[in-house]
């Protein structure tokens, strides 16, 4: 799955999809939870 993909199911932008997985700060922790574990899933 790519980023495209994964921002379309989460229903999240491809910035805030690709932030969360390179451990920005600003992006909500339970956000970068539901990235984490739907990127592992997928």
């Amino acid at each position: 799955m790519n980023l495209k993909q994964l921002s379309h199911m989460l229903a999240l932008s491809q910035t805030t999809v690709s932030r969360a997985l390179n451990g920005y700060p600003e992006v909500n922790e339970e956000t970068r939870r539901r990235v984490i574990d739907a990127a592992k899933r997928h």
